[in-house]
């Protein structure tokens, strides 16, 4: 599909300046919270519908297929370095519901067809476009009670919100409502109800935390944290609060 100059131009413009695109925020918080070792590579418009385009059986152009060859060449590159599995996003969305299709980097093979399925999936939620891909660093974090969503597992996450400069509430990640029709058994029911619990000495933690992200970053925003196997918490992801999911569990401040 040709795009013209001008609109290409405008469209990448507004994309780019989406505060919820990873590029706008990581480079903001990755020295005063603990995150992931990530690395990230951009793509043009005109890349992102040439992906878009293999869903009517177009071919990928040519230009795109060149940079989408190079950024599968330096994922390939970072996992050697860092170690398989990675996570895989763009910079808004990275498709978690379809894990083993999506995110989930386990080697170096089919790297492609996850790069295409994010895409494809953002669309077809219709998601805010991501020009960019990230790799990301995976994070062990051991113990999951469960796995859902094709293969993804629960673990212990949590989401905090800020709101005019101050850490306005918290809730869990993994409300119950998102496994609704997961056909969970009792087991793991409670499972995920101990998965979800919160101590004291967790909620001053990553409310300190949270509040470091304040003096960085202006703005409204959820800040999601993942707990790993030895108990150190990790910053995955920010997104402008009126965008997150705002559970009716949410405790306020």
């Amino acid at each position: 599909m040709k795009i013209s100059t001008i609109n290409k131009d405008n469209i990448e413009k507004k994309i780019k300046n989406n505060p919820t695109s990873f590029v706008n925020w990581y480079p903001q918080i990755k020295n005063v919270v603990k995150t992931p070792l990530s690395k990230w590579w951009d793509i043009s418009y005109e890349d992102f519908i040439s992906i878009i385009g293999l869903l009517d059986g177009i071919e990928i152009a040519k230009n795109s297929k060149e940079r989408f060859d190079f950024i599968i060449k330096e994922i390939k590159s970072f996992g050697k370095e860092v170690g398989y599995p990675l996570f895989l996003k763009n910079y808004v969305f990275s498709g978690k519901h379809s894990w083993d299709r999506t995110c989930f980097i386990e080697s170096d093979k089919n790297i492609f067809k996850h790069i295409r399925d994010i895409i494809f999936e953002s669309e077809m939620v219709m998601c805010e476009c991501g020009l960019g891909f990230v790799a990301r660093q995976f994070i062990d974090t051991s113990y999951s009670p469960f796995k859902a969503f094709e293969g993804m597992p629960v673990v212990k996450e949590r989401r905090y919100f800020i709101k005019d400069k101050k850490v306005y509430g918290r809730q869990e990640y993994w409300v119950e409502g998102a496994f609704e029709n997961e056909n969970l058994t009792k087991k793991q029911w409670q499972e995920l109800r101990t998965l979800n619990l919160q101590d004291k000495k967790e909620i001053e933690y990553l409310k300190f935390e949270t509040e470091k992200i304040i003096k960085v970053l202006d703005g409204n925003w959820s800040v999601d944290w993942l707990m790993d196997s030895k108990g150190h918490w990790w910053c995955i992801d920010l997104a402008e609060m009126h965008k997150s999911y705002i559970s009716k569990t949410l405790i306020q401040f």
